[in-house]
């Protein structure tokens, strides 16, 4: 999917770029992390979103502080508990 990309965030936008001019991309973040497990984001309320296709993040759950997408995806909920 993005193998070869860079996502970088704006205070109002997500954009990436695929070797070639930068794209806007949909959604407001405050994290975006890419791995072998997809492109996570998470916003300023703490909820997490996962990047399915090109332009589309599904909401994958709420009460997060951080995510990290790698060979896992690992997150860190607003009470300091760990999760994989």
């Amino acid at each position: 999917m993005f193998r070869t990309a860079v996502f970088f965030l704006t205070l109002s936008a997500v954009a990436c770029i695929k070797f070639g001019p930068w794209t806007k991309m949909p959604g407001r973040l405050t994290h975006v992390s890419m791995g072998s497990k997809g492109v996570w984001g998470l916003n300023k309320d703490g909820t997490i979103y996962r990047l399915d296709g090109s332009d589309y993040w599904t909401h994958m759950g709420d009460g997060w502080r951080s995510v990290s997408s790698g060979d896992e995806v690992w997150g860190i909920k607003t009470d300091s508990t760990i999760y994989r």
